[in-house]
């Protein structure tokens, strides 16, 4: 065997020591770790984004002197109830609307098959669409939407875990603060606790401007279809908030699928539904957005878009929604780091 201490110059020596090995297989372990307890990072996860969003609520209402406890309580009291009462009134209304949707789909798609034959034009486009509308409202009628949430957090009883830890967090300010100082070695500690921080304050930020932006551009679009006397105008109103998630496109992304549907009632009809959509889009990108998210996160809208389709193919509609707050929190934590990184190009020297 050669000596290494006689070896060419320009020959590269490779030292793995024990410690290395060991880093690797941490690693390794750590991700491990990771993919096996998922579902239990995202009840966290969604904990956090509660917490995140009613902090402030709970702040101003001590402020305004209303004991800690009186006031998380209260919250969490009056949400659970509001929507107690919201799902009572609407949720039947709206299975009612999706079954009848249900029902004349199959006429729709008959006209268009008809429209294709008559006129000799290519119809292969938007067939497919119909079909893709009438699957997801199939599945939803079915109990497909509860279907995926529930088995996506293990049990019902896991959605009662994610509020309970929720409350947790507004209640005891520091118990996350103390499970990090628990977790993490102590030089660590005080540049992760600032990142933890830094995270919560802007997924808080940009949970409640969308949510805020959702509910006016849901209540715009759901009185242009009742004034346009739009049938099923509830259920395909509710499309807007759930595309409002994709910055700029998300009023005019929901607007395909109902003049689509609204087409085979009355072409005229949906000619005027697509002015409508236009107009609240116009609302939308040019008052509602810079006044209600002017402090937004400021991610990049291509990230954005990406971070839902990935977070879409991962976990479906839940997924979507979890998107941005999980590219935010990462956006914060490399941002951070490698600004430590530059103001300490020594650090690990």
């Amino acid at each position: 065997m050669p000596n290494l201490q006689h070896m060419n110059k320009n020959n590269t020596i490779f030292e793995i020591s024990g410690w290395s090995v060991v880093k690797i297989l941490l690693i390794l372990a750590s991700v491990w770790l990771v993919f096996t307890i998922k579902d239990v990072l995202v009840m966290l996860f969604i904990a956090l984004l509660i917490s995140s969003v009613l902090d402030p609520l709970s702040r101003f209402l001590q402020e305004k002197g209303v004991p800690k406890v009186v006031a998380i309580l209260g919250i969490y009291f009056v949400l659970m109830a509001l929507f107690g009462l919201l799902g009572w009134i609407f949720i039947p209304v709206i299975i009612a609307q999706i079954r009848d949707i249900l029902v004349v789909f199959p006429s729709y798609l008959s006209t268009l098959t008809q429209t294709q034959e008559f006129w000799g034009i290519s119809t292969q486009w938007i067939k497919p669409t119909l079909v893709g509308i009438e699957n997801y409202f199939i599945n939803f009628t079915t109990s497909g939407l509860f279907s995926s949430v529930t088995s996506f957090f293990g049990s019902a009883l896991s959605v009662v875990v994610v509020f309970v830890l929720s409350l947790y967090m507004m209640l005891e300010e520091d118990a996350i603060k103390n499970a990090l100082k628990f977790i993490l070695p102590a030089q660590y500690q005080p540049f992760l606790i600032k990142i933890y921080k830094k995270i919560q304050y802007k997924i808080g930020l940009w949970m409640r401007g969308y949510l805020i932006s959702a509910f006016v551009v849901w209540i715009l679009t759901l009185l242009a279809l009742i004034l346009l006397d739009v049938k099923y105008a509830l259920v395909l109103s509710l499309i807007t908030p759930i595309a409002e998630i994709i910055p700029f496109f998300g009023v005019m992304i929901a607007a395909v699928p109902v003049c689509l549907l609204v087409f085979f009632d009355s072409p005229i009809k949906a000619l005027f539904v697509l002015i409508a959509y236009k107009f609240v889009d116009i609302f939308e990108t040019n008052i509602l957005t810079p006044k209600v998210m002017q402090k937004n996160v400021g991610l990049n809208p291509v990230l954005i878009i990406v971070s839902i389709l990935v977070g879409v193919k991962l976990a479906g509609f839940l997924g979507a929604i979890l998107a941005i707050p999980v590219l935010t929190a990462l956006s914060v934590f490399v941002s951070d780091v490698f600004s430590r990184e530059l103001d300490n190009p020594q650090s690990d020297k």
